[in-house]
C-alpha cells in the first residue's frame, strides 16, 4: 500500500490574484513561501498504524483502527488494556489517544491485532512512543517485569521483531531488541538505568531491521527525548545524526537459522509480564502510542502539520522582501 504524506496549506485564489501580473518574482516567491513555509512532502510506505483514537476510559478490547490491520484488537492474555489520554511529543505527529497497557498482577497482559500488510524489500523501520506509568518491577535472580512490543508470526508461535522498553532477567534491567525466536535468532541489549526511561516522561522508541528475508540481520535501535528528535531532524535523520542525538541505543548483526519477514497474518501484540515469575500481585503499567512501522524513516516519523498562521506569514515575508528590493532598485 503506498503512502504519500504531504502537510499543506491551501492558498487562497484571491490571495494569489492581489499580487500584481508584474511582478512575477512575487508570485514565485508565494510558491517558494508555500515550500519553505507551509508544505512537507514524505513518500514510502506505511505497513502498519495506529494512534489508538478511541474513547478514552474504553476497553481496548474490539478496537478496530489504525491502518495495515485486518481485525480488531483481541486479548491474548489479560484483560487490563484501556484507552487512555494520547501522548504528544514536539516535532512528530501525533493523534487520539493511547494505549494503557497494565498487568494484572500475576497475569500476563497480551493484546492482539493481525495485520495484512506485507514488507516491502528487506528493510522495515518501526517507531512508538512510550511512557511508563509504574516503575519496573525486578527481582534478584529471577524474572520481573518484561514489557514488550512486538510481532510474531503467523499462528503467534514465533516471535519475529520485538523491541522491548524493558527487560528485567537475572535482576539485571535492560532496553533489548530482538529478532527472530530462543535458537533461530538473537539480540542486543542496552543499560535501562543510565539515563532512566521510567520518569514518567515521553520517549521516542525508534528501530531499523535490515535483511529481512536472508540469513544475516541488521538490527538498529535509538531511544530519543524530544530535543534528541529535534536535533536529530536538523541534522537530516542521517544515521549519523540519529546516532548523535540518543539518550540510548543499540546495534547488532545477527545470523538466522530461518529467514523471517513482516507479513500479513502476523500479529501485532502488546505484552505485559510483570510479576509473573515468581508469583506476585505487584502491578506495572506502561503506555504505548502512535505505532508506526514502513519503509523509510519519514514514514514512522512524520511532522506535524504546519498552521496556517506560519504559512500566511511565511507569503508576507516573502512579498515584503520582493517588494522591498524592487523599491531598492527605482
Amino acid at each position: 500500500m503506498g503512502f504519500l504524506c504531504i502537510h499543506s496549506v491551501h492558498v487562497n485564489k484571491s490571495t494569489l490574484m492581489n499580487i500584481p501580473k508584474k511582478f512575477p518574482k512575487a508570485r514565485l516567491s508565494l510558491c517558494l513561501g508555500s515550500i519553505v513555509f507551509g508544505s512537507i512532502t514524505c513518500s514510502g510506505t506505511i505497513l502498519v498504524e495506529e494512534s489508538f483514537d478511541y474513547t478514552v476510559g474504553d476497553s481496548l478490547v474490539g478496537q478496530s483502527g489504525g491502518t495495515g490491520f485486518s481485525n480488531g484488537w483481541s486479548n491474548g492474555s489479560g484483560t487490563s488494556s484501556t484507552v487512555s489520554s494520547g501522548l504528544t511529543f514536539s516535532s512528530l505527529s501525533t493523534s487520539g489517544g493511547s494505549a494503557l497497557v497494565a498487568s494484572t498482577g500475576t497475569t500476563v497482559t497480551l493484546m492482539n491485532r493481525t495485520i495484512n500488510a506485507n514488507g516491502s524489500g528487506t528493510t522495515i523501520w518501526g517507531s512508538y512512543l512510550f511512557q511508563s506509568v509504574d516503575s519496573p518491577y525486578m527481582v534478584a535472580n529471577s524474572n520481573g517485569s518484561t514489557w514488550d512490543v512486538r510481532f510474531k508470526n503467523q499462528g503467534g508461535s514465533t516471535s519475529e521483531y520485538q523491541v522491548r522498553p524493558f527487560s528485567s532477567t537475572a535482576g539485571s534491567a535492560t532496553l533489548t531488541a530482538n529478532i527472530g525466536s530462543s535458537g533461530s535468532g538473537g539480540g542486543f541489549g542496552a543499560p535501562a538505568t543510565a539515563p532512566s526511561i521510567y520518569d514518567g516522561s515521553t520517549y521516542l522508541f525508534l528501530s531499523r531491521v535490515q535483511g529481512l528475508g536472508t540469513g544475516s540481520v541488521t538490527m538498529e535501535l535509538w531511544i530519543f527525548d524530544e530535543a534528541g528528535l529535534a536535533a536529530a531532524r536538523v541534522a537530516g535523520m542521517t544515521d549519523e545524526a540519529l546516532t548523535s542525538n540518543v539518550i540510548a541505543n543499540g546495534y547488532a548483526t545477527i545470523s538466522l537459522s530461518t529467514s523471517l519477514s513482516i507479513s500479513s497474518g502476523d500479529v501485532l501484540q502488546l505484552a505485559n509480564y510483570s510479576g509473573y515469575s515468581p508469583v506476585e500481585t505487584v502491578e506495572t503499567s506502561y503506555i504505548v502510542d502512535e505505532l508506526r512501522y514502513g519503509t523509510t524513516v519519514g514514514d514512522v516519523t512524520p511532522i506535524p502539520e504546519v498552521s496556517e498562521t506560519s504559512f500566511v506569514l511565511g507569503i508576507a515575508i516573502s512579498a515584503m522582501l520582493i517588494m522591498k528590493r524592487r523599491r531598492n532598485k527605482m
